[in-house]
């Protein structure tokens, strides 16, 4: 979940307005008003799983806001401002503040083999698709492959005076993101403890 907790106030703020009201809860109203850009499947969720608030209150209930392409769910196209954006792209992101023009640039792996888990310890960036197929090959030759190792290899092997500048800039943006998993999974830690 994304949502800033200024963002979460809002959306609890107008959700008890309109029930108060007795008028429909309109998530692409609320949408409008946020401070941040949210997929409407997340403020739904929100709405639903986190304030608790029924269908019977809620305009287009049973929207859900998601559909399934090419195995991977993707957020609707009637979307506000994510439509026909992959939810593995959307998660990525959010959770580490990369525009979705740079992340159309690389090919989003979901390191379990599940297009569901969106999960972004779930996730890793390969460079290109070429990357991202030859890895499948070794895959099927080896379920133990290390996916970090193999992609270090792959630069070593590919970098050259052609491609340096841009590889350079997939290596320091994947090292930034796997840098920021591993804080967050310690963050997770503390929270435990």
């Amino acid at each position: 979940m994304y949502i800033n907790t200024k963002d979460k106030e809002t959306i609890k703020n107008y959700c008890e307005g309109q029930i108060k009201e007795k008028d429909k809860i309109r998530v692409r109203s609320i949408a409008t008003l946020l401070t941040e850009h949210y997929a409407l499947y997340e403020i739904i969720d929100y709405i639903k799983n986190d304030l608790r608030i029924g269908d019977e209150y809620i305009s287009r209930c049973k929207s859900n806001y998601m559909s399934e392409a090419h195995g991977h769910l993707k957020i609707s196209k009637i979307d506000l401002y994510y439509g026909n954006v992959y939810k593995h792209q959307y998660c990525y992101h959010k959770a580490f503040n990369i525009s979705l023009e740079v992340l159309g640039k690389f090919i989003i792996h979901h390191i379990d083999g599940n297009k569901y888990n969106n999960d972004v310890s779930n996730l890793w960036l390969f460079y290109n698709s070429e990357l991202h197929r030859k890895f499948h090959c070794e895959l099927e030759k080896n379920k133990d492959v290390s996916i970090s190792q193999y992609t270090k290899n792959w630069i070593e092997e590919s970098l050259n005076a052609e491609n340096c500048e841009e590889l350079t800039e997939y290596l320091k943006l994947l090292l930034r993101v796997e840098n920021t998993k591993k804080c967050l999974s310690l963050k997770g830690l503390d929270n435990a403890i």
